[in-house]
């Protein structure tokens, strides 16, 4: 989608300061947003044993975009536009239909994150070795209890009372993909992500094909282009269809292991779900689970990648990175547990466009 950049003193001395790689954008109603720069790259310069072409999160509704502008902080809303600021209480409580509409409402080419520009971040921050940590324990990071930010009640972080979050950015180099100033921050903790065009119906992986859902102007249950994934082949398939990519529970316990399969196992049921690091989904299934950042990479997998949490049965939409508090915080972290609709004070959201 084409973009007018005008001129002004706020996007030159960022594109200035931060050599090109990040930028400022105006939404509708002209307020500012940060975004870092992702240029478009290949597959096989990540990992050659996914394949070769341009990854999917570039190629949208059948175009190729030479560049993805993703906010560089977690959205806070302002009059109905979810915006990237430094400094801000991240929004939460929002759901993902709410956080896609704001999204929208930026203007022509803004939405919510989707989970394949989540994966060309997680792929490309892995393809160069470096895992960002994030507020992964009530302000701080658990690995490293001296990278600290700002909690959003002004607490001293670490205490388990107050509200846990962190002010947007204010971590240190570390909490950002590429551990420098210009970065995106808060990958991993602090809120999990709702991320656009991928969800589970009742237990089947169905997605929107390459990064269409940036362009989506429904709301994601009326759409009519989900598609599930061939297990064996990682063709994309009508839902329903035999043979497709499901989340099998393992066991039939709460918090038991699970796998991609082409047959459910163990469905869950109630309030359970299955629960395991990111890092041992087993690495079975096609290319396209790691092309989405739904299972490890190829090479020796980094740590810490995040954990899982996941229910097969209803119909979950997906968020990333996990949160404040949880000792599973990472920008691999995967979520599929809640409703369509469903708000919960440790999920928010990001602003991206195309």
């Amino acid at each position: 989608m084409p973009t007018v950049f005008v001129r002004d003193d706020l996007r030159a001395a960022t594109e200035a300061l931060t050599g090109g790689r990040c930028t400022v954008l105006y939404t509708a109603q002209n307020a500012p947003s940060h975004f870092f720069v992702l240029p478009k790259f290949n597959i096989e310069d990540i990992d050659p044993a996914l394949g070769s072409g341009t990854h999917p999160a570039f190629i949208v509704n059948g175009a190729e975009v030479p560049r993805l502008f993703i906010g560089m902080y977690t959205g806070s809303v302002r009059n109905g536009e979810l915006l990237s600021l430094p400094g801000m209480v991240p929004e939460n409580l929002i759901s993902i239909e709410t956080a896609a509409a704001n999204a929208r409402n930026c203007g022509a080419g803004f939405h919510l994150m989707t989970n394949a520009e989540w994966a060309a971040m997680a792929l490309w921050c892995h393809a160069n070795g470096w895992l960002p940590g994030g507020n992964s324990e009530w302000g701080k990071n658990q690995f490293a209890g001296h990278e600290t930010g700002v909690r959003v009640d002004g607490g001293v972080p670490g205490s388990l009372t107050g509200d846990g979050r962190t002010l947007t950015g204010s971590g240190p180099n570390s909490w950002r993909h590429n551990n420098a100033p210009n970065g995106v921050s808060d990958l991993a903790g602090n809120l999990s992500e709702w991320v656009a065009g991928i969800r589970l119906v009742e237990g089947e992986l169905q997605v929107l094909p390459n990064n269409d859902a940036a362009a989506v102007t429904e709301t994601f249950p009326s759409l009519a282009a989900w598609k599930a994934v061939n297990f064996s082949t990682g063709a994309l398939v009508s839902p329903g269809t035999a043979g497709t990519t499901k989340a099998s529970a393992l066991t039939p316990a709460n918090g038991a292991d699970w796998a991609w399969a082409a047959t459910i196992a163990n469905t869950l049921s109630g309030e359970d779900y299955c629960q395991m690091a990111f890092s041992g989904i087993p690495l079975t299934g096609p290319a396209i689970l790691k092309t989405l950042a739904l299972a490890p990479p190829s090479e020796t997998p980094l740590s810490p990648m995040g954990d899982t949490r996941v229910r097969n049965f209803g119909t979950r939409y997906m968020s990333r990175g996990d949160r404040y508090a949880q000792t599973g915080a990472g920008i691999f972290a995967l979520g599929a547990i809640e409703a369509y609709g469903i708000t919960r004070s440790f999920i928010g959201a990001r602003v991206a466009k195309y």
